[in-house]
């Protein structure tokens, strides 16, 4: 890959980890989740310690004007992630959509 291409990851069900190769700096600017188990939250992930980052149980909109829950949650952010510093999403049943661009290799 080379600076500026497109980086589209889905991140199954189980412990998944998004860790470019070494030296390929990537930002993250747009994230799907779907359902809300909490456990279905991205971390940053350094091989040993993680630090929670996005958490699907907060809702950023709803459907109509009531409490109801929506299917997808979408985030529209930037995560620059590295070979020492990249996403890892727990296992759950749901799944999780990641999408950026390629900024330095």
């Amino acid at each position: 890959m080379a600076i500026g291409d497109a980086v589209c990851l889905l991140m199954g069900t189980g412990v998944t980890n998004y860790q470019p190769s070494a030296g390929v700096e990537v930002m993250i600017t747009f994230v799907v989740t779907t359902g809300a188990t909490g456990a279905n939250d991205l971390h940053y992930y350094d091989g040993s310690n993680d630090d929670d980052i996005i958490r699907p149980s907060t809702y950023t909109s709803l459907p109509h004007a009531d409490n109801s829950q929506i299917s997808h949650n979408v985030y529209n952010t930037r995560l620059g992630v590295t070979n020492s510093l990249y996403l890892r999403k727990l296992g759950t049943a749901e799944y999780a959509g990641v999408s950026g661009v390629q900024t330095g290799a």
